[in-house]
């Protein structure tokens, strides 16, 4: 079952630079999907206009074979925050919360509020991604992996189909980014999450379900790689 399609995408900037050209692409639900890509291919600019982050200058984008409206506002944002999780380079952490409260943060933002019964099943995410028992600490005083790992359980809280990751484990030792991908991976065939991630490491790339590499704005190859 699909849960994005991409048809006709294309995205010029100013003086008719075109960074997307005629992108037709469909992901399907429970995969794990590389993007790969030199430095300005527009890679990251795909990734964007998939999160609604972006619009794109011409084509559509479906979710759940729905037309994503760009103009609907409150529709995107809604997408944002029910449907898709998102894991950056830089974890994005508030220096001030506790792992907890920075993984709560997406529920406070959808709901206003915080049950217990959602609380515990933080504590059951954090248990997951392996930092159950740094709930209390701040951001400072974790790993860079540790870091991360609260980030993806942040993108993760409020059960989106898609995870989008813009080189989540650029900032990472070798080992780490392993431990990263390995954790990664395990929640797409447990949780049935799609993965959508850029990343200019072609030895992670090639460990995907699926390898899509971006070259001047066009698909240059997509290789299914189960």
């Amino acid at each position: 079952m699909s849960v994005i399609k991409l048809k006709g995408i294309e995205k010029n900037y100013e003086k008719n630079i075109k960074v997307l050209k005629n992108i037709n692409l469909t992901f399907e639900q429970g995969t794990f999907n590389s993007i790969i890509g030199q430095s300005g291919s527009g890679k990251s600019t795909l990734l964007n206009i998939i999160g609604t982050l972006d619009k794109p200058t011409k084509g559509s984008l479906y979710f759940d074979d729905k037309l994503v409206d760009y103009n609907d506002i409150k529709s995107l944002e809604k997408i944002r925050n029910e449907k898709i999780g998102f894991v950056f380079q830089f974890h994005y952490l508030l220096p001030e919360f506790s792992v907890l409260d920075n993984v709560l943060l997406p529920v406070k933002i959808k709901e206003n509020k915080v049950t217990k019964e959602k609380r515990e099943e933080t504590i059951k995410l954090l248990n997951l991604v392996g930092v159950k028992e740094k709930l209390d600490k701040k951001p400072n005083q974790l790993s860079g992996g540790q870091m991360q790992r609260v980030a993806i359980a942040r993108a993760l809280i409020n059960h989106p189909k898609v995870i989008l990751a813009d080189e989540p484990t650029g900032n990472l030792d070798s080992d780490t980014t392993e431990k990263i991908y390995e954790l990664m991976r395990n929640i797409c065939y447990e949780l049935k999450t799609t993965f959508i991630i850029i990343t200019h490491d072609k030895k992670i790339a090639e460990k995907a379900d699926r390898i899509v590499e971006i070259k001047d704005g066009k698909i240059e190859l997509d290789i299914d790689n189960k």
